[in-house]
């Protein structure tokens, strides 16, 4: 395993560029990354929690960019290697979904956890107006009993790409591959993964009950070849801490349906979807252990055994040989992956099943 951080010494994000991150012609950052849509389906200001950031050297020099993500109004969370062993120092947090489009640069103060791999950083109240538009993440106070080994989540960051290009914020969707007393791994499989600049991402799913975005943890270090396996240090071992810092821990309020719909979506054995203008989610186990699409419903539910015309498929699907099937709208349809398609695979960002993806 290796730190996805290197120091460069002194790193100003200096383009005078004022448009969106589409003029600015950046490529997808993360390896296998894309800027959307993603698999949990969150909203554009929960998008805007994850942000680029540095943080100062002891001689006053800025360090090379990490990724982290707005925990409340005030606090963002990293991981403690982005800086160089001070406990406490100044940090600048980039707001804006490109780096070479950053116009919106703020400044706080950061504070190592004395153990893990973490640093939380405090933006100055005088940047209440610029943080408005960004909804944070809630901390996750404990492991959800649908977070497991093989449920897929979703990363996020502003480090290098498969290109060797950077400074985008985008999302990936892996398999949880362990989990331990304070971390937890996911896989790339040789296709996919986090790289330098990533340090300090997210690793996100959705709450059970309110359905807003979970934070799980923080990018810890990797592999070198930036395609196998991610370490992420678990936030619900960092309660005590946070909560001296005065960061809230567990849920808050009524979620925004972001891109989930009425019909919803399952995630994995979890349930969301959106009702009078907010998400509703359900976990499902117990006598209904099963999440699928309901044709007496009209919507994906938690079941006691699978039926319908999508039997077990979801909205992501599943990949049949040279086959993709997929449900849509209630109905499950099957694509033939042919001529230079001939290969069905997942999709990295939203892990639909479909042809001519990267495998």
């Amino acid at each position: 395993m290796r730190f996805l951080h290197v120091t460069l010494g002194v790193c100003l994000l200096a383009c005078a560029c004022t448009g969106s991150s589409e003029t600015c012609g950046r490529t997808s950052s993360l390896i296998g990354g894309q800027v959307g849509p993603e698999y949990l389906g969150l909203d554009r200001t929960t998008h805007a929690a994850v942000v680029s950031l540095e943080l100062m050297s002891r001689d006053g020099a800025w360090l090379s960019p990490c990724s982290g993500i707005f925990v409340s109004s005030r606090w963002v969370l990293s991981a403690a290697h982005c800086g160089d062993g001070s406990p406490e120092g100044e940090a600048a947090v980039l707001l804006d979904a490109d780096m070479d489009c950053a116009g919106r640069r703020v400044t706080g103060h950061y504070i190592m956890h004395p153990e893990l791999d973490v640093v939380a950083i405090r933006v100055g109240d005088a940047f209440a107006g610029l943080t408005r538009d960004i909804a944070p993440a809630t901390v996750a106070s404990e492991l959800p009993a649908h977070v497991g080994v093989g449920t897929q989540v979703l990363l996020a960051g502003f480090g290098l790409d498969g290109t060797g290009g950077s400074g985008q914020r985008t999302f990936l969707v892996e398999p949880v591959s362990h989990i331990d007393a304070t971390t937890i791994t996911v896989e790339g499989s040789g296709r996919t993964g986090a790289c330098l600049g990533d340090s300090g991402g997210p690793l996100l799913h959705r709450d059970a009950v309110t359905g807003a975005a979970l934070l799980l943890g923080v990018l810890s270090r990797g592999a070198p070849s930036c395609r196998q396996e991610d370490v992420y240090v678990r936030v619900d071992r960092l309660a005590a801490w946070l909560l001296s810092l005065g960061v809230s821990i567990g849920r808050q309020g009524v979620a925004p349906c972001g891109d989930v719909d009425e019909v919803g979506r399952c995630l994995g054995t979890l349930r969301v979807s959106c009702a009078r203008g907010g998400l509703q989610a359900e976990s499902c186990r117990g006598d209904t252990p099963l999440c699928g699409y309901s044709a007496e419903l009209s919507r994906f539910a938690c079941l006691e055994e699978y039926g319908g015309p999508c039997g077990a498929f979801d909205q992501t699907g599943q990949c049949d040989g040279d086959r993709a099937r997929v449900c849509r709208h209630g109905e499950l349809r099957t694509t033939l992956c042919t001529g230079p398609n001939a290969h069905c695979a997942r999709d990295p960002s939203t892990a639909v099943a479909g042809c001519g993806l990267a495998r």
